[in-house]
């Protein structure tokens, strides 16, 4: 059976549609929006992020947390904070979105120095950890490999600092250890630039290998997980006994 399709028609089928899925409609598009304005979620798929984000996570990125912007082109239209020192942030680069922390801010001055940052002239103090996450070795990719972890202390202000955890895996293999960067000439970040580090020390691409990005790059800020997706379904499949989830974990405190 032929079906004269006319621009009436088509008009009149597009109307049943809209009236028939309304609701559901309205919902994409409003989920559309706050996902494009407000907050969003991402899913974290490697361990450069170690020991704080493990593979699996799902992170909710506060969208609102830097500046307004433009729905879906992400055009910065009004700024509201910048981010800081030690913050963990989404951004893009070059059409994939990447999770790090900001390492250093427009005007400091960077150096590595056997694998210790210097910031403005002073190392970033380390000293050894406990995390909870470290000492059980819940950490999917790196615990193939032996590692050290550390807290370590950036400066945010003149009178007040950021800790957190890092870890530096060894025993890598000889293709990663050759690529390491590991020491660097000092230089200083460009004005609206940041520079951007893995917590995952010796398996992060980071801005030791493609550089510093712009300020609007930055997509939002992320002090949270939703949950881990692999523990989530190893604990309703009871493939693995888990002890606890990771659900709603705040980050940064």
């Amino acid at each position: 059976m032929n079906v004269n399709l006319t621009p009436n028609n088509a008009i009149n089928l597009l109307v049943r549609f809209y009236h028939s899925n309304m609701g559901f409609i309205w919902f994409l598009l409003a989920l559309f929006f706050i996902r494009s304005t407000f907050i969003n979620w991402n899913y974290i798929p490697s361990a450069s992020m170690n020991p704080n984000l493990i593979e699996g996570d799902y992170v909710l990125v506060n969208k609102l947390a830097f500046d307004i912007k433009i729905p879906y082109w992400g055009k910065n239209i009004f700024p509201i904070n910048n981010p800081q020192r030690g913050d963990i942030v989404a951004f893009d680069n070059k059409g994939s979105l990447f999770v790090k922390r900001v390492m250093a801010i427009p005007g400091d001055t960077v150096q590595i120095i056997d694998n210790n940052f210097y910031i403005n002239g002073s190392i970033l103090p380390l000293k050894a950890t406990t995390m909870d996450v470290i000492k059980n070795k819940e950490l999917p990719y790196s615990s193939k490999y032996s590692f050290s972890a550390y807290q370590e202390t950036n400066n945010i202000s003149a009178s007040k600092t950021k800790n957190y955890n890092i870890i530096f895996t060894s025993d890598l293999p000889d293709y990663i250890k050759s690529s390491l960067v590991t020491n660097s000439p000092q230089f200083t970040v460009p004005i609206g630039k940041y520079f951007m580090i893995g917590d995952n020390r010796n398996l992060s691409h980071d801005s030791r290998y493609f550089g510093t990005i712009e300020r609007e790059q930055i997509v939002g800020s992320i002090d949270r997980v939703l949950f881990n997706y692999h523990q989530l379904w190893n604990k309703v499949t009871q493939q693995q006994k888990i002890d606890k989830l990771r659900l709603w974990q705040q980050l940064n405190p």
